[in-house]
């Protein structure tokens, strides 16, 4: 919730002019579509591949359609923010999926939620732009615009892209060699909230979950009468 709210912040007030409120609120309706699109996107996708829903993909879902609607909040209609942020939620989905299948392990499901719906949101301003939003002749393709705006679209995701795997390979690769990436291995299996912070995510877990008695009846005489006796044991 919290980051969904503060979304708004970064989102609205980047237009930074009072005459461009119109605009403002365009973009707060699109985030708002966006979020919901991408929760209804990883809700479904958890339907599709357990048959039931999970609260867990919808909150990614979520955070995936809100960083797929950032790029073109200001130029989308609001049935376009909706299915950007609903493909959005499936794309955390899928890239979750295809992380634990290769045994990646992202706790957070940050490169899904920030890489892949970041770069589909970029690509999709080029593609879903509207023309009524856009102040140049450059609009989406979808739209029968140039494919000028997609190559745009395209040149600054790559930009992007490798300015942030040059930037961060090269920090990571020194903390790598001087032994500051990873902790060591008995901490690893430890925890590092129990080792560091003297806590856990799960206090007490078996005590917590020690198997309430259950209370029975036995029928001594069988079925043609007689005395029953309450009989109670711990499962």
């Amino acid at each position: 919730f919290c980051l969904w709210f503060s979304w708004y912040g970064f989102n609205c007030f980047s237009t930074q002019a009072y005459e461009q409120m119109y605009v403002a609120s365009r973009v707060a309706i699109n985030t708002t579509l966006g979020a919901c699109g991408g929760g209804i996107g990883g809700m479904l996708m958890n339907v599709v591949a357990y048959g039931h829903p999970d609260i867990s993909p919808a909150l990614n879902g979520i955070l995936g359609g809100l960083v797929s609607i950032t790029a073109g909040c200001a130029y989308f209609e609001p049935y376009i923010a909706l299915i950007v942020g609903f493909l959005g939620g499936c794309l955390v989905y899928f890239g979750s999926w295809s992380l634990r299948s290769m045994k990646i392990d992202d706790a957070l499901d940050a490169a899904p939620v920030h890489m892949l719906c970041g770069a589909w949101g970029v690509l999709a301003t080029g593609l879903l732009a509207s023309p009524k939003y856009i102040e140049g002749p450059y609009y989406g393709c979808f739209y029968g615009g140039s494919p000028v705006q997609l190559g745009i679209q395209v040149a600054g995701m790559v930009a992007i892209f490798t300015w942030s795997a040059s930037l961060s390979g090269t920090f990571f690769y020194a903390f790598k060699h001087l032994g500051w990436l990873r902790v060591g291995f008995d901490e690893e299996v430890s925890g590092l909230d129990k080792l560091m912070n003297d806590g856990a995510l799960e206090r007490d877990t078996e005590q917590q979950f020690q198997p309430a008695p259950v209370n029975y009846y036995v029928n001594q005489q069988g079925a043609g009468g007689g005395s029953n006796e309450l009989l109670s044991t711990g499962l």
